[in-house]
């Protein structure tokens, strides 16, 4: 299976979808992963207590410079997947 990326989201690739009739797709069985909606990520650089609700969660101040930082590809997940 091709990973979505920005060609998915295209308007072209857009109106092919809703064009679409969905009473005619096959259903789903079991119980398949949903992953990221996201592909080819060389890295992920995230920014921490990046609101000031989140550093007050934290019982820290809000800094005066962002704070950076990376994280592993693979903490990326889908939408009803455990953030680990």
């Amino acid at each position: 299976m091709k990973d979505l990326d920005g060609e998915a989201y295209a308007p072209a690739s857009l109106a092919k979808l809703a064009a679409l009739d969905a009473s005619k797709l096959p259903a789903v069985d079991g119980k398949p992963r949903i992953g990221a909606p996201v592909g080819g990520v060389p890295k992920f650089i995230a920014i921490g207590l990046n609101y000031s609700d989140h550093a007050a969660e934290v019982g820290m101040p809000i800094p005066a410079e962002p704070i950076i930082f990376m994280k592993a590809i693979n903490s990326l997940c889908g939408p009803i997947e455990a953030v680990e």
